[in-house]
């Protein structure tokens, strides 16, 4: 394994930490299936991304990618919260109380895709280090799309 190798799998060695330290319910969160990833990145690229520009599916830095016609909403800043566990637990404020008990999507650095409902996703993005440097958030519909960025040092909200 090559140095970039060890930095990708870094995340996902992490997250497993985080499930198996905090006895964190595989029904309720869990890394998504290997030989589903490529059916749920390409259909939130297509949704949300300008793929005439950008033809190339990638989710690392896919939030420089977004189409002109998407709304977007910062809803908060890093910067404005002293603890790093209130800041992604900001998610939830902005995620309708239709999707708490759904199975909604994660992907983070290194194009890991992860399922779960929101408040196991929530408990572990708040226990996850702080080199965590974007990850996205959406539901099975991909009608929104939830995007931290640590480039802006925010999170955003894009609806199509």
């Amino acid at each position: 394994m090559n140095n970039s190798d060890d930095i990708r799998y870094e995340i996902r060695n992490d997250i497993e930490e985080i499930i198996k330290m905090n006895n964190i319910d595989r029904n309720k969160f869990h890394e998504a299936d290997k030989l589903s990833y490529k059916k749920i990145t390409d259909k939130l690229y297509y949704t949300f991304c300008d793929y005439n520009k950008y033809p190339t599916v990638q989710t690392s830095y896919m939030w420089t990618r977004l189409r002109k016609d998407c709304k977007s909403t910062i809803f908060a800043y890093r910067s404005a919260f002293s603890d790093e566990k209130e800041y992604f637990r900001t998610v939830a404020e902005e995620i309708s109380d239709e999707y708490s008990d759904k199975y909604l999507y994660l992907i983070t650095d290194g194009g890991w895709v992860y399922e779960g409902v929101l408040g196991e996703m929530i408990n572990v993005l708040c226990r996850i280090p702080p080199y965590i440097e974007e990850f996205y958030i959406f539901p099975k519909d991909n009608s929104w799309l939830i995007i931290h960025t640590d480039d802006g040092e925010c999170m955003l909200k894009i609806m199509k």
